[in-house]
């Protein structure tokens, strides 16, 4: 007996036994082992076959994703007549492959109980489309499958999400999100990646704003030339993913899907300083009730060495918010002192959890009513940077020492050989034309120590 994997369509009991004509003479023999998983892999839908007549299954790898299905065991009369059902003969589609296989435990399916080699049925390298999202009767006996099978209950409503002709044909704007890939020149910002035609026909420049269910989130606009170009896919970072609330079980565990809508969003949505500050995309959550009367933020230790700042000092806080009634984008800003908290954990539903957390600026509700948000709204994404005018302003009396001491030095070496070339006999015009020329020269170092000694630290 061999060990067989099914992500797909022969997840469902009735499938299985019609493929391998399980109740016919001359029929393979199937038994049910239980729901498994395979580790770094995603779901996909890179092949088109005759029976759907549009995208199918696929697991294609994918760090820290999950794939899960239902194990059988099968002898080889069964296999041959799967071999068949997946076009094997053909050569054109599918091809069996051997894999670690995780065999879940039954009490807590995201929890392994055994690994176990199993095969498998993969598309051809080569034969691979680009993504798109499933066929919709496709997808529909996918998820029956999965409910049928008992597979946990944030997978299957992973699934659900990918079934985007629930309500009906594409709507514009509504995708399913990848992970990005090739991020190239964009490495340092929370990016989406389209292809030039989706860009061209939804009217994007530089940002898009994300919607999926009640979460929301921006990023700036990446082409991805690998993408179909009038599929509706699109690849989303991690950071995005996880703001939005993509399904996940244990820490670090995703699984494929994420139906979401996509419009365009306005250029001032990014922060805009005098000098363009690193900046990251952070989850937004309530302080804890030691700080809620402070008027500070409060970042793990780590964000804020990234954002180029210390304990105290200031940072600027960016926030886009969709009015769903008049389909209008609307961007607010604040500005808040960042400590890292009164405590390292915080009491929450009755456990004790990490204070603060890491992605997450911690707002009181003061914050929130200021960037207009309901008091009580957790998880949204914000753009979080470093505030530089405040930097600026907090070193203001280094920068004067700095001009003056620069200004005295030219003064009493630079100036006298500047007025020497001075062709005047007055003495007079002399020394202000000295005194101009080292105020002038002063200044313009003066403030490039002050531009170099805050960008520096802050810049990307």
């Amino acid at each position: 007996m061999i060990y067989y994997f099914a992500y797909g369509n022969n997840m469902h009991p009735e499938t299985i036994n019609e493929r391998c004509l399980t109740n016919q003479k001359g029929g393979g023999i199937v038994k049910d082992i239980g729901v498994a998983r395979i580790k770094d892999h995603r779901l996909a839908f890179t092949i088109k076959t005759p029976i759907w007549g549009g995208p199918v299954g696929d697991i294609i790898s994918q760090p820290f994703f999950y794939v899960y299905g239902y194990l059988y065991q099968i002898d080889e009369v069964a296999l041959n007549h799967l071999d068949i059902a997946e076009y094997l003969p053909e050569g054109n589609s599918y091809t069996r492959v051997e894999m670690q296989v995780e065999v879940v435990k039954k009490e807590n399916l995201l929890q392994v109980d055994s690994v176990i080699t199993a095969i498998t049925y993969r598309v051809i390298e080569e034969k691979r489309m680009p993504e798109e999202p499933p066929q919709k009767d496709y997808i529909k006996r996918l998820i029956d499958g999965a409910i049928e099978r008992n597979l946990p209950s944030q997978y299957v409503t992973s699934l659900k999400l990918m079934d985007v002709h629930a309500n009906g044909d594409f709507i514009k704007g509504e995708f399913i999100g990848l992970p990005t890939k090739n991020r190239n020149s964009d490495y340092r910002m929370p990016i989406i990646q389209l292809s030039q035609e989706n860009i061209k026909r939804l009217s994007i420049k530089e940002y898009a704003f994300i919607t999926h269910g009640e979460k929301s989130a921006i990023a700036k606009v990446s082409v991805d030339n690998s993408l179909n170009g009038k599929g509706k896919v699109c690849r989303l970072d991690e950071s995005i993913r996880r703001g939005l609330g993509f399904m996940q079980g244990d820490t670090g565990i995703e699984f494929y899907g994420g139906y979401l809508k996509i419009t365009p969003a306005p250029n001032s949505a990014r922060p805009k300083q005098i000098i363009p500050p690193r900046f990251l995309l952070l989850r937004m959550a309530k302080v804890d009730y030691i700080d809620c009367e402070k008027r500070i933020a409060v970042l793990d230790e780590n964000l804020m060495s990234i954002l180029g700042i210390e304990k105290g000092d200031y940072i600027q806080i960016n926030a886009v918010i969709h009015n769903k009634n008049t389909n209008t984008l609307k961007t607010t800003k604040i500005r808040r002192r960042a400590f890292t908290g009164s405590t390292q954990y915080r009491k929450e539903g009755g456990e004790l959890r990490p204070y603060p957390e890491e992605g997450v600026v911690h707002l009181d509700l003061d914050a929130r009513e200021e960037l207009g948000f309901d008091k009580y709204l957790e998880f949204y994404p914000l753009f979080v940077s470093a505030s530089t005018k405040d930097l600026l302003l907090s070193r203001f009396v280094f920068y004067i020492l700095v001009i003056v001491g620069v200004l005295v030095g030219i003064q009493q070496s630079v100036a006298p050989i500047f007025v020497s070339f001075i062709q005047n006999p007055d003495k007079t015009t002399k020394e202000i034309y000295g005194l101009l020329f080292s105020t002038f020269t002063s200044i313009i170092i003066g403030g490039a120590i002050a531009w170099n000694d805050v960008s520096r630290k802050v810049k990307p």
